[in-house]
C-alpha cells in the first residue's frame, strides 16, 4: 500500500480472501479494509509508523495485531502485519501488508 494506505498491488490470494477483484482492490486503502471497531486504532497504527523512525539499523518497521477486516462478504477475523518500507534518506517508501484469515482459530 502507498504511504495515504491506498493498494497498489495485490496478490490473487488476496483478491479470494476479501472477494474483491484487482480492479476493486486498487480503489480501497487499509482503512477501507478496517471495521468501524477498528479504525482509529487502524489510523493510529499507520500515523505512529509513519512519524518513527527511531528503527536506525532497518529500513523496515512492522506492527503485527488481531484485527476484524471487512471483506466483501462481511466482517472477518484477521491477522495483520503491516510493514514500513523506507528509502535511503529514511522517509517511507510504502507498506507491505500481510493479512492471514483467522476465523475459528481463536473462539
Amino acid at each position: 500500500a502507498s504511504v495515504d494506505g491506498r493498494f497498489i498491488d495485490g496478490n490473487r490470494m488476496f483478491e479470494d480472501m476479501t472477494g474483491y477483484t484487482r480492479e476493486e482492490i486498487l480503489k480501497l486503502t487499509i482503512f477501507n479494509l478496517a471495521s468501524p471497531a477498528d479504525l482509529l486504532q487502524t489510523f493510529s497504527v499507520i500515523g505512529n509508523m509513519l512519524n518513527n523512525d527511531n528503527d536506525i539499523d532497518s529500513t523496515a518497521m512492522q506492527h503485527h495485531t488481531l484485527h476484524r477486516a471487512m471483506f466483501k462478504s462481511g466482517e472477518q477475523p484477521v491477522k495483520m502485519t503491516f510493514s514500513i518500507v523506507r528509502d535511503k534518506e529514511r522517509a517511507p517508501k510504502f507498506f507491505h501488508c500481510v493479512i492471514f484469515n483467522v476465523e475459528g482459530k481463536y473462539e
